[in-house]
């Protein structure tokens, strides 16, 4: 049902591509062939109902997955959706460290990082419909006390403005030419009020660690109003997604994102989780970037950090 809709050439294109993702991974690279049953198996399971499945991402972090959301899906079919980053997180966290995770979608890597190394996660997302799905993960993983949910988004300055609705993990926050298009109270499922605030006025008494961003080309506003905590010295990682949506979006240049961040003495990295090792240069296809500050300092924690079993992978 869920490739009805597709011509035979496409569906068979989608098919192959969605098969090489999986059989290709690295953290399936010692079960190929079960991975393409898992696969299978999710695709026939959603042919028979709608209630989302319970599973097991790591020893000590339990997520919900849903029919309906890519992102939750990939980790069934992956072990980690974004998994450097992702392994980054849980090999460098720790007890004591702050992790902001802003644009969280259903909040895993909130659930992964303090439901494995035991630290604060401060979570951040507009959706409602997310909210509720991000508090059944931290219900399941019994991290009530470890996860704080904001339910605004975070921009250059506090106002009220407006995100989509039921774009799955791709809302994004409407720009003021967007706005324009929209009657001032006329709203209906596909748009709704968000509350914006900055994050040095949100978390102004927090010391993070790591922060995450993942706001749909939102970032450089994003950015502009964490002035303040992205020269904290606590703060030695950014993960942030820069793949030119921005540009299109907002008419924003990304590539000042990264000169923002250089200012504040961060530079960009590629996290190989299998050596513990931070690099310039990509190692594989599908790692994404990590803007790191005191590379040293950072790689010796990282190697300090336990080891985690993945899909029958140490890492």
């Amino acid at each position: 049902r869920r490739f009805k809709s597709y011509p035979r050439n496409q569906l068979m294109r989608n098919l192959k591509k969605i098969f090489y993702g999986i059989y290709s991974h690295p953290l399936n690279s010692k079960r190929k062939i079960k991975a393409l049953f898992v696969f299978l198996n999710w695709q026939i399971r959603c042919f028979f109902t709608k209630k989302p499945l319970i599973h097991k991402l790591t020893k000590n972090c339990k997520i919900y997955i849903y029919k309906s959301e890519p992102a939750s899906t990939a980790n069934l079919y992956y072990g980690l959706h974004e998994y450097s980053n992702m392994l980054f997180l849980i090999h460098y966290l720790v007890r004591d460290d702050v992790f902001v995770d802003v644009g969280s979608n259903l909040g895993v890597f909130s659930a992964l990082a303090s439901g494995e190394t035991g630290c604060k996660s401060i979570i951040v997302e507009p959706i409602p419909q997310n909210c509720v799905m991000i508090r059944k993960n931290i219900e399941l993983n019994n991290l009530f006390d470890k996860v704080e949910v904001f339910e605004i988004a975070i921009g250059s300055k506090n106002e009220t403005g407006r995100i989509t609705a039921g774009l799955k993990d791709q809302n994004y926050i409407l720009s003021s030419s967007d706005n324009r298009i929209i009657a001032s109270d006329n709203y209906d499922n596909n748009f709704t009020k968000v509350e914006i605030k900055k994050m040095d006025f949100l978390i102004k008494d927090e010391d993070p660690s790591v922060i995450k961003i993942d706001v749909e080309g939102y970032e450089s506003e994003v950015i502009d109003g964490a002035q303040e905590i992205l020269s904290k010295d606590s703060l030695k990682a950014v993960i942030i997604e820069l793949r030119g949506i921005g540009n299109k979006r907002y008419s924003f240049d990304e590539n000042l994102i990264e000169k923002k961040l250089f200012k504040k003495n961060f530079k960009k990295y590629y996290y190989n989780p299998f050596r513990r090792k931070l690099s310039e240069e990509k190692f594989d296809t599908i790692s994404e970037p990590i803007f790191i500050r005191d590379k040293d300092q950072v790689e010796k924690k990282l190697m300090q950090g336990k080891r985690f079993k993945i899909n029958n992978i140490i890492l």
